[in-house]
């Protein structure tokens, strides 16, 4: 099976196998063999905590924006050669543009 999903390190050039970060390794090593899992658990709430917080303030939620005002005004946003034509109402009426 030679699929990218089951592969670990990475392709280096001068070495004929895939490498591993040594120093990555021992440290993944030592936490598993402390037998005290707290640790882990309190940087994995941490992070999903952060990467919640990160996604609600990306869409939004945090800030009290709306992502779709942003979408709508770039949305609106009128081309130099609709300008150019003297189409300008025309083309925002076409993308129902206020």
């Amino acid at each position: 099976m030679s699929s990218r999903l089951f592969q670990f390190g990475e392709e280096i050039d001068g070495y004929p196998v895939r490498v591993l970060n040594e120093r990555a390794v021992r440290a993944a090593a030592g936490l598993l063999l402390l037998g005290n899992f707290q640790p882990t658990r309190w940087f994995v709430l941490i992070f999903l905590l952060d990467m919640g917080v990160q996604g609600a303030a990306q869409r939004g939620v945090v800030t009290g924006e709306s992502p779709t005002v942003e979408a709508d005004a770039q949305r609106c946003q009128v081309p130099a050669f609709a300008k150019a034509l003297g189409h300008e109402q025309m083309w925002k009426q076409h993308h129902h543009c206020p």
